[in-house]
């Protein structure tokens, strides 16, 4: 009886584990998608000839912001994975 409830327990936590893991990762791709496509806007915009030098390296502090939030959600991602 006991070595039942016991393996209740074990396949509970397992389960409440593996819910845990597929939120961070959906939670992680939900940050990429929008990080993505800001960066590809952004370097796009850095390319326009009408904007200042201040305002182009400014564009460029934004963009390296950005560049490093994408690589900690990457690799975020990718421990999950490895996990």
């Amino acid at each position: 009886m006991d070595s039942l409830k016991l393996e209740k327990k074990v396949l509970s936590h397992k389960n409440k584990n593996s819910n845990l893991k597929n939120q961070h990762m959906t939670i992680s791709h939900e940050f990429r998608t929008p990080l993505a496509t800001a960066l590809m806007m952004l370097d796009t915009m850095h390319e326009d000839k009408s904007l200042s030098s201040l305002g182009k390296e400014l564009l460029w502090l934004v963009i390296t912001q950005i560049n490093m939030l994408l690589c900690l959600v990457n690799d975020q991602l990718d421990l999950q994975m490895i996990e």
